[in-house]
Order: C-alpha cells, then structure tokens, then sequence
C-alpha cells in the first residue's frame, strides 16, 4: 500500500463523519420538524457543505501522484479534513435540544465561528496545493479561491442577513465555477 493510499483512508474516514453528521442532523431536524422553524439559508449552507466534502474528497485524489509524503504534508492534509468538518459541525444545531429549533437564530449566532472556519479551510487549500501538490500560486483555481477567501472573512464579520443571502448565492457561483475549472477535463 502506496501512502496516498493509506493516507486517503484516513482523509475517507474523516470525510465520512462529517457526512456522517450533516445527515444526522438532517434526519433529527426532520423527525423534529413540528418544532423546528427551518430557515433556507442554514439548509442551503448545510448543502454546501455536503457538496464541499464530496468535492473535497473527489479532489484528492489529485495528490496520489505526490511521491515525498512527509509528516508535515500529512499534518496539513489532515488539517484540511477537520476544519471543513469542524466548519459543517459548527453549523449544525447538537442533538440536546429540548425545545423548539429556530435555525435562523441558530444560524446567526453560529456563523462567525462557521465562516472562520470556512476562510481557514480555504487557505489552508492554497497553501497545501501549492507546497504538496506543486499547484503553482498564480492558479486559475486561486483566482477563483482569492475572493472566496474575502467574501468568506466578511460573511463572518457581518451578520446582515442581506448580505448572507447575497453571498450564498456568490459562494454556489464560485462554487459551480471552481468544480468547471478544476473538472474541465
């Protein structure tokens, strides 16, 4: 077994928990649903993030031509996993709730945290992709993730709800945009 090999079951596993948990929380919320006020931008980010995991997953298989694995690249891989997971986690309500659910209360208290996570993760790809996976900075896939990053930052400085349906639609754009440049072949 090659350590990419190795290396992606561990990155499969930790992708799979926060999978994992998106559809539990899915599944709770529905089970709930008579005391749940569901609010469509926490449901669209909770897809994003389901749809950012597969991607990310899908993408790394990019690196099994890498053949210098060191620690720290797995480090910063594995790094990689865990902050999109913390960030999805950070955006689902936990499963003691006794009480009624308001998801755009839970999604305005929870964001700052979500969003930080999410500007983190985004740097951490660029760093990786370039030191693992030999990506040069001046990338077409970093044009894209250079005002991800600053759109991100500012989704968790600002709690305007005009502002976080706007930049919803700005992330699905980028995101449609980063998958058709990074799976144009």
């Amino acid at each position: 077994m090659s350590r990419f090999e190795y290396l992606s079951v561990l990155i499969s596993i930790v992708i799979a928990l926060g999978m994992s948990e998106i559809v539990s929380t899915w599944s709770r919320l529905l089970r709930a649903r008579a005391r749940v006020d569901f609010y469509w931008l926490h449901s669209f980010w909770t897809v994003f993030m389901l749809l950012m995991m597969v991607q990310f997953w899908w993408g790394f298989w990019e690196f099994r031509v890498v053949q210098g694995w060191s620690f720290p690249g797995l480090v910063a891989v594995v790094a990689e996993s865990l902050v999109l997971v913390l960030a999805a986690m950070a955006l689902l309500p936990g499963a003691d709730h006794g009480g009624n659910i308001d998801l755009r209360s839970h999604y305005f208290a929870h964001c700052r945290v979500f969003f930080t996570l999410g500007a983190l993760l985004l740097l951490l790809l660029t760093v990786v992709d370039a030191l693992i996976g030999g990506q040069p900075f001046l990338h077409l896939e970093n044009a894209v993730r250079l005002p991800a990053i600053i759109l991100v930052a500012s989704a968790a400085l600002f709690m305007n709800e005009r502002f976080h349906v706007l930049f919803a639609l700005a992330a699905a754009a980028l995101f449609i945009g980063f998958v058709s440049v990074s799976y144009h072949a």
